[in-house]
């Protein structure tokens, strides 16, 4: 039994797309999720939902979307807070996300920025890391005291 001269073409077409969805599903894609925290003024203290995470400029990259929790501490600055939305780009949508994440070889970017400015604070108040930092103080002054305090 023979299949004729048309069925040759489009075996070969078959297979060529075949070939060509497997390199495909072979060289995923690359979806970078970046949360971005600058400050006014730079360099202060930043906690992402209760954890330290560096100073500003900050980045980090994330697996997940939804809502963080961010504080900014700062001498001299008042201690700022905010709630801020890792929104979803339609493209991370379910089920599209698997064809961006996986099928498209193509890096994709979701960059989330913000920018917070911090006002100046009553020069009476203090921050976490400033307490902390006296805390630790005291500690090594009453070790240093015992030390040299004499034996009864």
């Amino acid at each position: 039994m023979s299949l004729g001269p048309a069925a040759t073409p489009r075996s070969a077409l078959l297979l060529h797309v075949a070939a060509l969805l497997f390199l495909v599903s072979a060289l995923p894609g690359c979806v970078t999720r970046t949360m971005y925290v600058q400050s006014t003024p730079p360099g202060a203290s930043v906690w992402i939902d209760g954890q330290r995470k560096g100073t500003t400029p900050y980045e980090e990259t994330f697996v997940s979307y939804g809502t963080r929790f961010v504080e900014l501490e700062a001498p001299g600055h008042a201690r700022f807070r905010d709630v801020v939305e890792l929104e979803q780009p339609w493209w991370q949508v379910p089920p599209i996300d698997f064809v961006t994440d996986l099928l498209i070889p193509i890096p994709m970017h979701s960059d989330h920025r913000f920018n917070f400015v911090m006002t100046p604070r009553d020069p009476s108040a203090g921050t976490r890391d400033e307490a902390r930092a006296a805390y630790e103080r005291m500690k090594d002054f009453v070790s240093d005291f015992r030390a040299q305090a004499p034996a009864p």
